[in-house]
């Protein structure tokens, strides 16, 4: 199951509107909240309600009984939907870090991943070039199209920016940044009130962001991508960017000392911070 490429018409917020209208009047027939999401007069063809509405059931948001009616009532707690951030919480605590190709919206992590493998060279990039090159070098022997220019590109955009892997700056330009992707995990990547090693921190975050820097689907696509480039201790520009803007809003710590044994370099900017040796969190967590 793929929410961005089976169901090309789901969107987070469609998601959500959907949910906030079954938790305030569920239990109710699925055939009549396809009605009040998307009533006849304005389509004839209801198939993006019955997308979102199948979503909802795939990613258990909802329950529906087995009879014709098809009741549908929410299968979540009522707070996850208080507030789109709630929500956002919830479905990045449930659909990212998927590293099994087995798993429900692998492609979703894949592509993130990958996405942030290319570092500056997405600016360039077409819709195009994203579908060409991601299958030329992680399904070379693919006939299929997993992921296509026309529908899954735009709705995974759509997804990433939800999800907090960066933001669209305009029709076509994605822009790699996962703030809101670590904002929620930094009292887990960063319990400590001292400074720790940089490497301690990623070692932490590779394992609960598999598809950012030194995680096993960032690993994966690196050697796909770039498998003639030595990488080292250089961080690429998802990750940098979101470190700078956390840093610059005083929710983590930067420091880098001249007598560490190792150091850390961020993808070039125009920033006082391009080396980092130690984080801690910041005063505003």
């Amino acid at each position: 199951f793929e929410v961005f490429i089976n169901f090309g018409t789901t969107t987070p917020t469609r998601l959500y509107a959907m949910s906030c209208f079954i938790a305030q009047h569920g239990p109710l027939p699925r055939i009549r909240v396809i009605e009040v999401i998307q009533p006849s007069a304005i389509t004839d063809n209801p198939s993006m309600a019955s997308d979102v509405f199948r979503s909802l059931e795939l990613l258990r948001l909802i329950d529906t009984s087995s009879d014709k009616e098809r009741l549908a009532q929410l299968a979540i707690d009522r707070n996850i939907l208080s507030s789109l951030d709630t929500f956002r919480l919830f479905l990045q605590e449930t659909i990212t870090g998927i590293t099994e190709d087995v798993g429900d919206n692998y492609l979703l992590n894949q592509f993130a991943a990958w996405y942030g493998v290319q570092d500056e060279r997405v600016l360039n990039m077409t819709r195009s070039d994203y579908e060409t090159n991601f299958h030329q070098q992680l399904y070379p022997g693919e006939n299929k199209r997993l992921v296509t220019q026309s529908q899954s590109i735009p709705l995974w955009t759509a997804w990433a920016e939800f999800l907090g892997w960066g933001w669209q700056l305009r029709e076509g330009v994605f822009i790699p940044d996962c703030t809101l992707r670590l904002r929620p995990l930094l009292a887990d990547l960063l319990p400590e009130t001292d400074f720790i090693p940089f490497n301690t921190f990623m070692e932490r975050l590779s394992v609960h962001c598999p598809e950012l820097d030194g995680g096993v689907l960032f690993e994966r696509c690196w050697q796909a991508s770039r498998p003639y480039e030595q990488r080292g201790n250089r961080l690429s520009l998802m990750l940098s960017t979101a470190l700078r803007v956390l840093n610059q809003r005083g929710e983590l710590v930067l420091e880098n000392r001249a007598d560490a044994s190792e150091n850390w370099t961020l993808f070039p900017a125009q920033s006082y911070i391009s080396r980092v040796t130690h984080i801690r969190k910041g005063t505003t967590v």
